[in-house]
């Protein structure tokens, strides 16, 4: 994308499209990290940089630490085009640590048609692109194992492991570890992205429109 098309504010406002993984309980700066840097470190994204106006500079590898804020890059879609994108670090306190890679839908509407309440059947660009989203979440569990993890607008906390019901996974939008997966012992079948990590594409509406 273009230099203009990224730094441009009202590309920016708005909602966000995101995966948000429960990491685990605030405070394991370990784990944080190494989901951080497993991140930026995937194919799918670009960056990252310390400021929106340091796009297309060399990637800022240093930025990645605890405390940093956001962090902004690319995303990379299926065609090659590119949105932009941005990874933040939530620290619930009392309860969990929260890695989000989040698209603004400011971004996304520039490349697809988007059309709401969100789901499926009238937005048929969410199959794949939550597709890559789910498969970056994986390749990030396999290094740094998480609770939980949520693909959709806006859902950093909406749902949280100790809380996810069968409901929740036979509507679907959650990346959820094999372990819980066989505790909660849904009807529908999960795609299998590792052995490890179970995804529950969405069958019904978004998971925050219920």
């Amino acid at each position: 994308m273009d230099r203009h098309e990224y730094l441009l504010d009202e590309n920016w406002y708005g909602s966000f499209y995101e995966i948000s993984l429960e990491l685990g309980p605030v405070g394991n700066d370990a784990l944080a990290m190494q989901a951080l840097r497993a991140l930026w470190s995937q194919p799918e994204v670009r960056g990252p940089w310390r400021e929106r106006s340091d796009f297309d500079s060399e990637p800022d590898d240093a930025a990645i630490e605890i405390g940093e804020g956001h962090l902004y890059g690319c995303f990379i879609l299926d065609d090659g085009s590119e949105v932009g994108c941005m990874s933040y670090l939530v620290r619930a306190d009392g309860k969990s640590d929260w890695l989000d890679l989040a698209i603004p839908v400011g971004m996304l509407e520039r490349r697809f048609s988007i059309s709401y309440p969100l789901d499926m059947a009238t937005n048929p660009w969410m199959v794949e692109f939550d597709e890559r989203l789910a498969r970056i979440g994986a390749a990030i569990y396999d290094v740094a194992p998480f609770r939980l993890g949520l693909i959709g607008e806006e859902t950093s906390g909406v749902r949280f492991a100790s809380d996810l019901t069968v409901q929740d996974c036979e509507r679907g939008g959650f990346l959820v570890p094999l372990s819980l997966c066989g505790k909660l012992a849904p009807k529908r079948e999960p795609a299998m992205l590792t052995k490890e990590i179970a995804y529950f594409a969405y069958l019904g509406g978004h998971i925050t429109f219920q």
